[in-house]
């Protein structure tokens, strides 16, 4: 089994000038941020308000994240660009993503903007440009895969996500809903197999890959819907949870497997570096879907359209982050 080994060219240092400035004006703005909701005054109504669309009853825990998460980010940034540390611009690009999805999950929750939001978004996304930027020119494979592998997921699942809005704002339920949400689960999978296979460390049959993916990714759908239509019948307990549990382990290994089978009829990995990707991709899907439920306790039915769309497509890009960085583990043997 055989590994990537990257090179370790420094990006310019103009640009890493840059991104210390814009991590430590975003530091300074979530860290203020961060305090000031910490310390609102209880006797401000229009402040309050506020949190009328959201779960929270007070601000301790959002201004503990933006504080903290968000702030943290920052810091923890500019701490390893200032060091020059290999994973500097990982380390940028994720302080970028997390202020922008900050920020946007705000506007979508309090329902409007103001000239604050546009400033932090605007930081957010230039630090999210500039890294991303440097990080895809390094040419690294790290890079190109996190970048490429995001970018197709977090697309690839907007499709289940207007599937499942349009099917439930429809009405629709069981076999109906089912099927719309396994043809929305193929999309995602091609979409994310053709990012994958632009990007793959090693010469792939790139539209072998997105179809097989697409394959695995319809199955997975399809046994996650299955598990969600037998918890909502009147199947005895026993055989729920025996279903459940079959179900779940095909729908994560759905993906690596077919990605397998079509790297093994490529000609090119070895067996093991194969088994080695199958495995990681099933732990990838494991860690990262919750992530994508995320939206779950800030909606409900009187929440409007464009907030689901916003807050579900946050938590897709957040699920699509940790499955590139997790399955990079694999790709990097192959």
């Amino acid at each position: 089994m055989t590994s990537i080994q990257e090179d370790q060219a420094e990006p310019p240092r103009a640009l890493v000038r840059a991104l210390m400035a814009l991590c430590g004006v975003a530091a300074v703005a979530a860290i203020g941020g961060g305090a000031a909701l910490l310390l609102a005054p209880g006797d401000d109504p229009a402040l309050w308000a506020l949190l009328q669309h959201t779960p929270f009853e007070t601000f301790l825990i959002p201004g503990l994240l933006l504080l903290c998460v968000v702030g943290g980010a920052q810091v923890l940034a500019l701490v390893l660009l200032k060091r020059r540390a290999d994973v500097m611009l990982d380390a940028a690009i994720f302080a970028g993503g997390v202020l922008t999805v900050w920020i946007v999950a705000e506007v979508a929750m309090f329902r409007f903007v103001n000239g604050l939001h546009i400033a932090c978004g605007g930081l957010g996304l230039v630090t999210l440009a500039v890294a991303t930027v440097g990080a895809w020119r390094s040419g690294r494979p790290r890079h190109r895969w996190l970048i490429g592998v995001t970018a197709g997921e977090a697309l690839g699942f907007l499709a289940p996500t207007a599937a499942g809005l349009w099917s439930a704002r429809a009405g629709m339920d069981g076999v109906a809903q089912w099927a719309a949400l396994v043809a929305a689960g193929a999309v995602e999978g091609l979409v994310l197999g053709s990012a994958q296979g632009a990007v793959f460390p090693g010469a792939i049959e790139g539209r072998r890959f997105a179809v097989f993916s697409a394959a695995g990714a319809a199955l997975a759908w399809s046994c996650f819907m299955g598990i969600s239509m037998l918890v909502g019948s009147n199947v005895p307990g026993v055989i729920v949870g025996a279903g459940a549990l079959v179900m779940g382990a095909v729908g994560l290994f759905s993906v690596g497997v077919a990605q397998g089978l079509a790297l093994k009829g490529a000609g090119g990995p070895s067996a093991t570096a194969v088994r080695w990707f199958v495995g990681w991709t099933a732990l990838a899907w494991a860690v990262a879907l919750p992530l994508s439920f995320a939206a779950s306790p800030f909606v409900d039915e009187s929440t409007p359209l464009w907030v689901h769309v916003v807050l579900w497509g946050m938590g897709g890009v957040c699920m699509a982050w940790v499955m590139a960085l997790v399955t990079w583990q694999g790709a990097r043997r192959l």
